[in-house]
């Protein structure tokens, strides 16, 4: 799984098999539109990067705060007490907004 971030910002997440067929029609010197597995179409011209996606702590499937004190459960931030050895490291998803913390 690699991020796959766009010239306008956008990130998008795609898989290896993706990867690998995007490699190769760079080194083809290919510079148009092509599909995803997703659906989307991009312009292979527009793509800035492909990186390692940042991973972001989730405990039971709750997003955490960076520092991994609180977990967002039910619409508000709550102390995390629970076992560290369960927190997974997710990538962001597309359409996830990281909720606020409130000073």
């Amino acid at each position: 799984m690699k991020e796959l971030k766009m010239m306008s910002g956008r990130s998008i997440i795609i898989s290896d098999e993706e990867v690998d067929k995007i490699r190769d029609l760079v080194k083809k010197e290919y510079r148009g539109l092509i599909g995803l597995s997703s659906g989307e179409m991009i312009n292979l011209a527009s793509v800035e990067s492909i990186t390692n996606p940042e991973l972001f702590p989730f405990y039971l499937g709750n997003p955490m705060s960076k520092d991994k004190t609180k977990v967002f459960v039910g619409g508000e931030w709550k102390f995390f007490s629970g076992n560290k050895e369960e927190i997974e490291y997710k990538p962001k998803l597309q359409n996830y907004d990281e909720p606020k913390l409130l000073q």
